[in-house]
Parts: structure tokens; C-alpha cells; sequence
């Protein structure tokens, strides 16, 4: 656990979130953006961070940066598979996409329906 978040109980923070995540695509680049105090707040208020008291968390944000860079390398981290959390969500919404009936997707002839 990394020194900068602390378990004491502590009411969640009242920073208002700068800008809400978003995915988009820009020059060429799928990007999927969340503001550093946004994730802060967002972990702040998920449900298992929740003491049971509405305005308290069992964890709470010191440093937002420090933070994101922790969630950032939890998301590159490798199995032994090579896949990481962030390779598995993007292979996840792919299939999503292409069973949504992706437009841009389209089935090779011969294969049959696994």
C-alpha cells in the first residue's frame, strides 16, 4: 500500500471533479481521459471505499498525482500472459463493439459461429 493514502476514516473529499472521464477519438488516437481529480474523487466515493456513513471513506486521496501514476501502473501491469487490466478491458470492448454490431466490423467467410 502506497504511503500517501491513508486508512484513517475521514469525510470524502469536496473537491468538485474538473472534468468528467470521457473516451474519444482525436487524431488518430483512441484516448480514454479522466482528469487526476476526478479518479481522486471517484475513488473516493466508490461504494467499497464507503465506511457506511454517507460522508465518510474508509480511504481518501492526499496526493491526486502520486495517485494516478499508482493507477496508471496497476492498469500496465503484466501477467505472465503479457496481458495487463488495461490490454483486457480494450480486448473486452472490442467484442462489445463488434456484438453491438459495429458497423466498421464484419465476419470473415466460412468461419462458424463459436
Amino acid at each position: 500500500m502506497s504511503k500517501r493514502i491513508s486508512k484513517r476514516p475521514a469525510k470524502k473529499s469536496q473537491r468538485i471533479p474538473k472534468r468528467p472521464l470521457r473516451c474519444r477519438v482525436h487524431k488518430g488516437v483512441l484516448a480514454v481521459e479522466i482528469d487526476i481529480s476526478t479518479l481522486a474523487w471517484a475513488y473516493e466515493h466508490q461504494p467499497d471505499n464507503w465506511t457506511g456513513r454517507s460522508d465518510e471513506s474508509i480511504y481518501f486521496v492526499t496526493d491526486a498525482k502520486e495517485f494516478a501514476h499508482d493507477v496508471a501502473s496497476e492498469m500496465n501491469r503484466e501477467a505472465e500472459d503479457g496481458s495487463t487490466p488495461l490490454s483486457l478491458f480494450i480486448d473486452s470492448m472490442c467484442t462489445a463493439a463488434a456484438n453491438e454490431g459495429s458497423i466498421a466490423v464484419e465476419r470473415r467467410d466460412g468461419e462458424d459461429d463459436k
